[in-house]
């Protein structure tokens, strides 16, 4: 069905063909209207990246809802598909004057179509603070929602201190649903706290300048010199024994220059449960409604190529 509006012809939601009126010979300068047109001819040569923009600038210039709707149609061109069904809830919500009924329930159906593309991801990680990227942005801290993405290909980073870094590139199925249980490797680093009993003393480690008052860092195991300094204090050094994913625990009590006495504490060791070694794991489950899921290992899943 063809519907002529505000001198614009749409077709389908389906084609989204779209033909502009014909020019006339002293029209006035229109910037809305011409990237409208820049628009018309980019979707037509499927350029879509073009004509989003064209269709965005007109839509800035001269907001109506046949721009917003060739937006919608340009970013379901670019794979943007959560975002085109964004836009297309903004037409339906506003569309334009006298609009018939066959043509908003054909755009409705386009849109229903467009929802049941969206992947459903869920990740667990550990350790529980590991920071989660896909493709570049952070997921937020609701770790137990699904988050909602495009199907294609995506980039899934994970990342947290002590831990070796995880990144895989996959490619999502329309419409499936993904649980992903990462677990990193641990790095094997210890972990050292340094406090001091003047906020002002100046920490080295391994004769490098690190901190002033207090220090809590990952370190690599062995044995490390701890040197605290500040003016009108005995120097404060101390050798420590620092072992795989262990932590040590120092609280350097500086003595007055020439009081005669020197504080010296004996380190506690101790073991840190927080970390957790082994090599990285992606056990992956995967499966598309309603069959049930079934067990997919991590170096199974699709790879693009």
């Amino acid at each position: 069905m063809v519907l002529l509006l505000a001198g614009v012809v749409v077709a389908s939601a389906t084609t989204a063909v779209i033909a502009p009126p014909a020019a006339h010979a002293q029209r006035a300068p229109n910037p809305a209207r011409e990237a409208f047109e820049r628009g018309i001819s980019a979707l037509e040569a499927q350029r879509y990246v073009d004509a989003l923009a064209a269709f965005e600038e007109s839509y800035r210039l001269r907001p109506s809802p046949v721009a917003l709707y060739n937006v919608a149609v340009a970013q379901r061109g670019l794979g943007r598909i959560r975002d085109a069904i964004g836009t297309f809830e903004r037409y339906l919500a506003s569309p334009e004057r006298g609009i018939d009924r066959a043509r908003l329930q054909s755009i409705r159906a386009e849109l229903d179509a467009l929802r049941t593309q969206v992947v459903s991801l869920r990740l667990t990680v550990t350790p529980p603070n590991a920071t989660l990227l896909v493709d570049g942005r952070p997921m937020g801290e609701r770790r137990d929602e699904a988050l909602q993405l495009d199907p294609g290909r995506h980039v899934i980073e994970v990342s947290a201190e002590g831990f070796r870094t995880s990144r895989r590139e996959v490619e999502l199925r329309p419409g499936s649903t993904v649980v992903l249980d990462v677990t990193l490797e641990s790095l094997g680093l210890g972990r050292i706290v340094v406090s001091s009993s003047v906020a002002t003393a100046i920490i080295r480690i391994d004769g490098r300048e690190v901190a002033t008052g207090s220090i809590d860092r990952l370190i690599a195991p062995g044995e490390h010199e701890i040197e605290l300094r500040a003016p009108r204090y005995d120097v404060y050094r101390r050798t420590v024994r620092v072992t795989s994913d262990g932590v040590v625990r120092v609280d350097a009590r500086l003595a007055s220059e020439g009081s005669g006495t020197r504080a010296w504490l004996v380190p506690t060791l101790i073991a840190a449960g927080v970390l957790v070694a082994g090599a990285v794991t992606f056990a992956v489950i995967y499966e598309t409604a309603p069959a049930a899921p079934r067990d997919v290992s991590w170096d199974e899943f699709p790879i693009p190529r």
